[in-house]
């Protein structure tokens, strides 16, 4: 068993631990999904029987499991690959020391930026472990992804960077999620595919390419 640990911080990313759940799901791989984050959006995508609190169970849909457990010592080791959901992470948690890597998601919007800072400078965003910048709804201004890259890498390094531009088809799809407990991948821009597959490559660099597409195809269709 793997037992990866992948953290995601900052703006709206509850589409993209969807998303490479899925496809990861179709890999093979057992899959734990957690929502740590103040906004609570990644819980609002899951079908949650009446009855049941995912702060105390866990909830499977469609062969993933997901939690808001906040005690992930016990139940991430179980899991090859478990994606945990801190937003901008108001509170310290205890389990952000035990993450392998980390996705740290803005937009162009300066308040956001400014959490994510400040989220570094008190060590809530780990700075010694391997990290993806991810910039999205990008538009033509005078704040661009290079000036933000350089803002945030003076806090920590960055091991890879992304960019993704304003896609309405990217929105659609976030908002499916929630609206339509659409736990699948859905219609999605390129640049989104292709953040996706970068990821698992570099969690799975000895992945075949066939394999991969494979698994997303089989995501697509929502089994």
């Amino acid at each position: 068993m793997d037992n990866k640990r992948i953290g995601y911080f900052g703006v709206d990313h509850y589409d993209i631990v969807i998303y490479m759940a899925r496809v990861l799901y179709h890999m093979g791989k057992s899959i734990l999904m957690v929502d740590h984050s103040d906004t609570k959006a990644l819980s609002h995508c899951i079908p949650i029987p009446k009855g049941l609190d995912p702060t105390k169970n866990l909830i499977t849909s469609r062969g993933i499991d997901f939690t808001m457990n906040k005690r992930l010592d016990d139940l991430s080791p179980n899991y090859d690959v478990t994606l945990i959901s801190y937003g901008f992470q108001s509170t310290s948690l205890n389990d952000t020391n035990l993450l392998d890597k980390q996705i740290i998601i803005t937009d162009l919007q300066l308040h956001h930026i400014e959490q994510i800072d400040e989220a570094m400078t008190s060590n809530r965003i780990q700075q010694d472990i391997k990290t993806t910048l991810l910039i999205k709804d990008v538009i033509d201004c005078m704040l661009t992804p290079e000036r933000i890259e350089d803002m945030i890498t003076k806090k920590g390094s960055i091991d890879h960077c992304y960019i993704l531009y304003q896609d309405t088809l990217d929105l659609k799809s976030a908002i499916l999620c929630q609206s339509n407990h659409a736990t699948q991948v859905l219609r999605i821009s390129r640049l989104l595919k292709r953040f996706i597959f970068d990821e698992i490559m570099n969690s799975y660099p000895d992945t075949k390419q066939k394999k991969l597409k494979e698994a997303y195809h089989e995501a697509r269709r929502g089994s």
